[in-house]
């Protein structure tokens, strides 16, 4: 949290100097609880939920650790916190069919996802996930909106690739990637949700990964390659066009 600001000096009679302001102290960090962690969220009254590596899920309020699920998750890859926080979603199990499950946040529930799905993403703005199922030797790309239990699945297009990520970085734009690895060259390419259109941005990029900011429209590109140390990180608009 940030300090109080130090409160200003005033004049004094006859016109005196006032005297300088009172110095403001530093921010202080410190410990939020002590539980390994795997992931987090911390909301805007700093309330933290925290994914252990167990699968079990935390509230840290003022130093007090509340626990919100006991259960143990084995073979934990993934999780994933919704725009607010609300809904984690978690994938386990093998990788050859993972498993995936959301957890309420606020009634301490957890609700199975039966899709089939090989990757996936949340909105940056509702509680809609993007994901990639497997069709019979093709992609398809998809969506369900978790927070209305009588959704569907809504099919966005078929592809013709495997091993793909998915990240949901704008409301109407999901990008699409190989898995990262430094052996095999990435391209990656944008769905416009809107005007059902897949585009390719880039191409040949070793070890492509991609981080994107939820309040902009950049994102971090990081790219390397086989006999190569570290690599690079660039800014990415949603053009493709990299600074």
């Amino acid at each position: 949290t940030t300090p109080p600001t130090g409160a200003p000096g005033e004049n004094g009679v006859g016109g005196t100097t006032a005297p300088p302001p009172k110095a403001v102290d530093e921010t202080s960090f410190g410990i939020v609880a002590e539980n390994p962690v795997l992931s987090f969220f911390v909301d805007s009254d700093n309330k933290a939920t925290l994914v252990q590596p167990d699968g079990k899920v935390v509230r840290v309020v003022g130093g007090q650790t509340t626990v919100l699920s006991s259960s143990p998750i084995a073979n934990l890859m993934h999780t994933a916190f919704s725009f607010n926080g609300r809904k984690l979603l978690v994938v386990f199990g093998s990788r050859s069919a993972p498993q995936l499950s959301v957890f309420d946040v606020e009634t301490r529930t957890w609700e199975p996802l039966s899709l089939g799905a090989q990757a996936v993403s949340w909105s940056p703005q509702t509680y809609e996930i993007a994901y990639l199922a497997d069709r019979g030797g093709t992609l398809a790309l998809a969506t369900l909106d978790l927070g209305n239990p009588r959704a569907k699945p809504q099919e966005l297009i078929r592809l013709a690739a495997q091993d793909l990520a998915v990240q949901w970085a704008l409301p109407s734009l999901i990008f699409l990637h190989e898995k990262p690895s430094a052996l095999v060259p990435a391209s990656l390419w944008s769905f416009d949700t809107k005007k059902k259109t897949l585009s390719r941005l880039l191409q040949n990029q070793p070890g492509l990964s991609l981080l994107w900011g939820a309040e902009s429209e950049m994102g971090l590109l990081f790219s390397g390659g086989a006999g190569e140390r570290g690599g690079e990180l660039s800014l990415l608009n949603k053009e493709g066009l990299v600074a």
